[in-house]
C-alpha cells in the first residue's frame, strides 16, 4: 500500500463530554493524533456521532491510522477525565 497521502485535518477537543467534528466521507483512512495527557475514546459515523468510553481507545500521546466505514463523515470522541487536542487526518493509504 502506498505512504499515507493526508487531506484536511479535523481538530477536536477531548473532554469528558463527546465531541465530534466533520471528516471527508470519501477517505478510506484517517491518522489520529492524541495530544491529551489521558486516554481518549473515538467512533466514526455519519450525519452525527457521539463517542462513548466503551468505544475504541487511544493512549496519550499515540500516533494511530485506521481504516474507516465508508461514507462515515464525522468522529467522535470523550476522555473520562482530563483533555486537550486531538487531531483526525482523513486520506489514503498507511
Amino acid at each position: 500500500m502506498a505512504a499515507f497521502t493526508p487531506g484536511a485535518t479535523a481538530t477536536l477537543t477531548a473532554g469528558t463530554t463527546s465531541s465530534s467534528a466533520t471528516i471527508a466521507a470519501n477517505a478510506p483512512v484517517v491518522r489520529l493524533i492524541n495530544m491529551t495527557g489521558v486516554m481518549v475514546f473515538f467512533r466514526f459515523g455519519t450525519s452525527t456521532a457521539t463517542a462513548e468510553l466503551t468505544d475504541t481507545p487511544i493512549p496519550s500521546g499515540a500516533i494511530e491510522t485506521f481504516s474507516k466505514p465508508y461514507g462515515a463523515d464525522k468522529i467522535a470522541v470523550i476522555t473520562a477525565s482530563g483533555g486537550g487536542a486531538f487531531y483526525c487526518t482523513a486520506g489514503n493509504g498507511e
